[in-house]
C-alpha cells in the first residue's frame, strides 16, 4: 500500500489536468453539451424508474408478495426524478431564449443608426 498516496496524488493532478482542459473551451459550447447531457441522462432516470415502478405495480397486481414501502418509494423517486426533468428541461428552454435574445440584441447594436440629418453632401 506504499503506492497509495502516490495513486491519489496522480489522480487529482490528472482531474485538474482535465478540467484546465475543459476550461480552455468556450463556455457557449460546454453549456450546451453539459445541460443537453445531464436532460439526456436524466431523462433515462425517469424512464428506467418508471419501469421499475410499473414492474412493481405489476407484481402487487397478481399477487406476488412486495413490501409496500418498496412500491411507495419508487413512486416518490419517479416523482422526484420527473421533476427534476421537468425543472431542467424549463431551465435549458429559458437558458436557450437569453442567448437568443443576446445574439438579437448583439446584431442590432452592430447595424448602423439611421442619420437624423441628411448629409450635406
Amino acid at each position: 500500500m506504499t503506492d497509495a498516496p502516490n495513486l491519489i496524488a496522480r489522480a487529482q493532478r490528472y482531474s485538474a489536468a482535465a478540467f484546465a482542459f475543459f476550461e480552455m473551451f468556450p463556455f457557449s459550447s460546454k453549456g450546451w453539451y453539459a445541460a443537453a447531457e445531464f436532460i439526456s441522462k436524466l431523462g433515462t432516470v425517469v424512464e428506467e424508474i418508471d419501469e421499475a415502478v410499473r414492474w412493481l405495480e405489476h407484481m402487487r397486481d397478481v399477487k406476488i408478495a412486495i413490501d409496500p414501502e418498496l412500491v411507495s418509494e419508487a413512486e416518490q423517486l419517479r416523482r422526484i426524478w420527473g421533476a427534476s426533468l421537468g425543472t431542467a428541461r424549463r431551465n435549458e428552454k429559458a437558458r436557450q431564449q437569453r442567448l437568443k435574445d443576446e445574439r438579437a440584441k448583439r446584431q442590432r447594436q452592430k447595424q448602423p443608426k439611421p442619420r437624423r440629418y441628411p448629409d450635406p453632401t
